[in-house]
Order: structure tokens, then sequence, then C-alpha cells
């Protein structure tokens, strides 16, 4: 077995001399053969992101690192190519971030060279990001006067909804 450390080029020779075995003469021979050395190639790819399960409307950003043959670790989040199946569940920009467009479960497949990597991700129905109270008129109210308020609620995805008091 040969194990390569350095980028270069070795020559391996094996030779044996002659001798006689059991009145039998072998006569010395040997032979050799060239191995080059060539840098470091990817191994296999990691792929990692905050959470696999996103609401409607929000993002994670991703993080894909090729390994090297040489145990070197390499960021190719930017330069790696990103395939989603189904396409409309989520999409992803060239610099990795991940954004949930619609409900459903998708699978992201990450190439780079002649390597890949699959991550499922989920993404989950639209979650409630904020609230907003107003009142219709004036917030100065003198005692024994009504104001009608209304509660907006506003989700990941950009939507509003109003929530009834």
């Amino acid at each position: 077995m040969v194990t390569a450390k350095n980028k270069g080029t070795a020559i391996i020779t094996v030779s044996y001399g002659g001798s006689t075995l059991k009145n039998l003469t072998l006569s010395q021979v040997s032979t050799q053969i060239t191995i080059t050395v060539t840098d470091a190639v990817v191994d296999h790819l990691t792929a990692n992101i905050s959470s696999s399960k996103l609401a409607k409307g929000t993002n994670a950003q991703l993080s894909v690192n090729a390994i090297m043959t040489d145990g070197n670790v390499k960021d190719i989040t930017s330069s790696a190519n990103y395939a989603v199946n189904p396409v409309d569940v989520l999409h992803i920009s060239a610099n990795g971030m991940v954004v949930a467009d619609n409900k459903g479960n998708a699978e992201v497949t990450i190439s780079y060279g002649k390597q890949s990597a699959i991550l499922p991700i989920q993404v989950t129905a639209a979650t409630l990001d904020s609230l907003n109270l107003t009142a219709s008129g004036s917030t100065a109210i003198p005692v024994g006067v009504s104001s009608q308020l209304s509660l907006t609620g506003t989700m990941s995805d950009g939507s509003t909804q109003s929530i009834v008091l």
C-alpha cells in the first residue's frame, strides 16, 4: 500500500537479487512504478442549517463544506450548486440563504465537483411575528366614553390578519 503524503513524483523500485533455492537458480529481477501525487480532492460534502424546519416567509443561512482527502475543510457555500425539489416550496440564493416560500417538504441537492449531498427541509405555515394594537380614535379617552380597539397580526410571510378582541 502507498499513502500520498506530499504533492510530487516518486519512483518505487522493487528488486530481488539472484539466489539458488532448492536447486533452482533465480536471476536478479526488478520492476518500478512512478507515482504522481496530486493536490487533495473533495472526499465528501457536509451541509448545515440552523433548522431544517422553517415557517413560510422566513429564511435561514445554509453552510456547505467540502471535506478534502487530506482532511482539510473548505467552505464552498457560495460556490456549490443547489437544486430544490419541488421548486415551489423554497429557494436558495447564490450565497446559501434558504427562503421558505410555501408550505411543504423539499429536498435540496447540493453538488460540488463530483460530490453531492441531500438536505431535507420542511416549510410550515406562516407564524405570527408581531402584533399591532390601535385605537379607532384618540388614545386619550374621557371617563365613560368607549373607543374601538383593533388588533392586527403580521405573519412571517408578510401577510396581516385582523384578530378579534
